[in-house]
């Protein structure tokens, strides 16, 4: 991820790059606008913590904002990035802190990713199709364009 883009959308994933300068108001505009963009599908959230060493209450005060608001969407699953020099004090402070899935935390953003990128799979795998979900409903019908 750049630096110029603190949050994307890449393939039913919200990466969130945590910045302290971001205020919270268009944190949450961002995320409402990526999750409109996603039109109802499933996806995986990631809070990219790289950029921080310690675990501000202001910091703590945003991303359990940022969480309550993409918990209303009900993602597939939410994991947290940190850099893997401070892997085990950012750990033990974001489950001190007890933040919303405080135990998917991960050092490198390669297994993050294929972590999310496997949720994400198993979703689609098993994801019941337009025609199996119509004929196992009496009486409805799937309209096609001609």
């Amino acid at each position: 991820m750049s630096s110029k883009y603190w949050i994307e959308l890449t393939d039913q994933q919200i990466v969130w790059q945590y910045r302290r300068d971001v205020p919270n108001d268009m944190v949450v505009k961002e995320l409402n606008r990526l999750i409109q963009r996603l039109g109802g599908s499933p996806f995986a959230f990631l809070t990219d913590l790289r950029q921080i060493r310690y675990i501000l209450p202001e910091d703590c005060e945003t991303i359990r904002l940022a969480y309550d608001h993409v918990n209303r969407y009900s993602p597939l699953d939410a994991v947290y990035l940190v850099d893997f020099r401070n892997y085990n004090r950012m750990r033990l402070l974001i489950q001190l802190n007890r933040f919303p899935n405080s135990e998917m935390v991960f050092k490198y953003e390669a297994d993050a990713v294929d972590y999310l990128n496997g949720i994400i799979l198993k979703q689609r795998k098993h994801a019941v199709p337009e025609s199996a979900l119509a004929e196992s409903l009496p009486g409805a019908h799937i309209i096609t364009k001609r």
